[in-house]
Protein backbone atom coordinates (compact mmCIF):
# COMPACT_ATOMS: atom_id res chain seq x y z
CA UNK A 1 0.00 0.00 0.00
CA UNK A 2 1.66 3.56 -1.08
CA UNK A 3 0.57 6.27 1.22
CA UNK A 4 0.78 9.90 -0.46
CA UNK A 5 1.02 13.18 1.68
CA UNK A 6 0.13 16.43 0.54
CA UNK A 7 1.37 19.31 1.88
CA UNK A 8 -0.36 22.59 2.59
CA UNK A 9 0.68 26.38 2.33
CA UNK A 10 -0.87 29.23 3.77
CA UNK A 11 -2.70 32.16 0.96
CA UNK A 12 -5.04 34.89 0.89
CA UNK A 13 -6.60 36.06 -2.01
CA UNK A 14 -4.68 39.21 -3.84
CA UNK A 15 -3.14 40.00 -6.91
CA UNK A 16 -1.64 37.04 -7.24
CA UNK A 17 -2.31 35.86 -10.52
CA UNK A 18 -2.73 31.79 -9.18
CA UNK A 19 -3.71 30.58 -5.82
CA UNK A 20 -3.32 27.29 -4.23
CA UNK A 21 -3.25 25.39 -1.14
CA UNK A 22 -2.00 22.30 -1.36
CA UNK A 23 -0.01 19.57 -3.91
CA UNK A 24 -3.53 19.35 -5.99
CA UNK A 25 -4.59 22.27 -5.14
CA UNK A 26 -7.92 24.26 -5.60
CA UNK A 27 -6.75 27.14 -7.93
CA UNK A 28 -8.25 30.73 -8.80
CA UNK A 29 -7.44 32.73 -11.64
CA UNK A 30 -8.76 35.78 -12.63
CA UNK A 31 -10.04 36.62 -16.04
CA UNK A 32 -7.06 38.51 -17.90
CA UNK A 33 -8.41 41.92 -18.65
CA UNK A 34 -11.68 41.89 -17.12
CA UNK A 35 -12.97 44.16 -14.31
CA UNK A 36 -14.21 40.89 -12.23
CA UNK A 37 -14.62 37.48 -12.32
CA UNK A 38 -12.27 34.26 -12.00
CA UNK A 39 -11.98 30.83 -12.83
CA UNK A 40 -11.37 28.32 -10.31
CA UNK A 41 -9.84 24.77 -11.15
CA UNK A 42 -11.43 22.10 -8.25
CA UNK A 43 -9.25 20.10 -6.20
CA UNK A 44 -7.66 16.85 -6.92
CA UNK A 45 -9.75 15.39 -4.05
CA UNK A 46 -13.33 15.86 -5.05
CA UNK A 47 -15.01 17.91 -8.59
CA UNK A 48 -17.93 19.03 -6.04
CA UNK A 49 -17.93 22.54 -4.90
CA UNK A 50 -19.79 21.52 -2.00
CA UNK A 51 -17.31 18.72 -0.45
CA UNK A 52 -14.23 21.14 -0.69
CA UNK A 53 -12.59 20.79 2.74
CA UNK A 54 -12.58 23.32 5.01
CA UNK A 55 -9.38 25.51 3.89
CA UNK A 56 -10.40 25.38 -0.01
CA UNK A 57 -13.90 26.30 0.79
CA UNK A 58 -12.60 29.48 2.57
CA UNK A 59 -10.36 30.45 -0.70
CA UNK A 60 -13.81 29.84 -2.69
CA UNK A 61 -15.65 32.20 -0.27
CA UNK A 62 -12.64 34.55 -0.12
CA UNK A 63 -12.25 34.49 -4.21
CA UNK A 64 -16.28 34.77 -4.44
CA UNK A 65 -16.02 38.35 -2.52
CA UNK A 66 -12.88 39.64 -4.41
CA UNK A 67 -13.89 38.78 -7.79
CA UNK A 68 -17.90 38.61 -7.46
CA UNK A 69 -18.05 35.98 -10.20
CA UNK A 70 -16.59 32.79 -10.51
CA UNK A 71 -16.38 30.31 -13.57
CA UNK A 72 -15.63 26.64 -12.36
CA UNK A 73 -15.29 24.00 -15.15
CA UNK A 74 -17.21 20.53 -15.74
CA UNK A 75 -19.95 21.72 -13.35
CA UNK A 76 -22.85 20.05 -15.90
CA UNK A 77 -23.73 16.77 -13.59
CA UNK A 78 -23.59 19.15 -10.45
CA UNK A 79 -26.76 17.65 -8.04
CA UNK A 80 -29.23 19.89 -6.75
CA UNK A 81 -28.40 18.79 -3.39
CA UNK A 82 -25.18 19.35 -4.17
CA UNK A 83 -26.33 23.12 -5.07
CA UNK A 84 -28.11 23.66 -1.80
CA UNK A 85 -25.31 21.92 0.48
CA UNK A 86 -22.86 24.58 -1.34
CA UNK A 87 -25.68 27.69 -0.87
CA UNK A 88 -26.27 27.04 2.71
CA UNK A 89 -22.16 26.74 3.05
CA UNK A 90 -22.04 30.49 1.78
CA UNK A 91 -25.12 30.69 3.72
CA UNK A 92 -26.37 29.04 6.52
CA UNK A 93 -29.16 31.39 6.96
CA UNK A 94 -30.74 30.09 3.60
CA UNK A 95 -31.49 27.00 5.54
CA UNK A 96 -34.35 25.63 3.35
CA UNK A 97 -35.10 28.69 1.97
CA UNK A 98 -34.03 30.26 -1.40
CA UNK A 99 -32.02 33.46 -1.13
CA UNK A 100 -29.30 34.67 0.73
CA UNK A 101 -29.10 37.15 3.49
CA UNK A 102 -29.04 40.48 2.31
CA UNK A 103 -26.81 41.76 5.02
CA UNK A 104 -24.08 39.27 4.49
CA UNK A 105 -23.92 38.97 1.06
CA UNK A 106 -24.65 42.57 -0.86
CA UNK A 107 -22.06 43.69 -2.68
CA UNK A 108 -21.94 46.94 -4.18
CA UNK A 109 -20.63 45.24 -7.20
CA UNK A 110 -23.72 43.16 -7.57
CA UNK A 111 -25.96 43.39 -11.10
CA UNK A 112 -28.96 43.90 -8.13
CA UNK A 113 -26.99 46.57 -5.83
CA UNK A 114 -29.43 49.27 -7.41
CA UNK A 115 -32.90 47.57 -6.18
CA UNK A 116 -31.11 46.28 -2.92
CA UNK A 117 -32.49 42.96 -3.40
CA UNK A 118 -30.44 39.52 -3.32
CA UNK A 119 -32.34 36.68 -4.53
Amino acid sequence: MTTATATTTTTTISSTPTLSLSAAPLTVTPLAGEPFGAVVNMPAYTNDPSSLNESDFKILKEALLTYSVLVVPKQSNLSPESQHKLTTRFDPSTGTQYGHNEKIFHSTKSILAKDGKCV
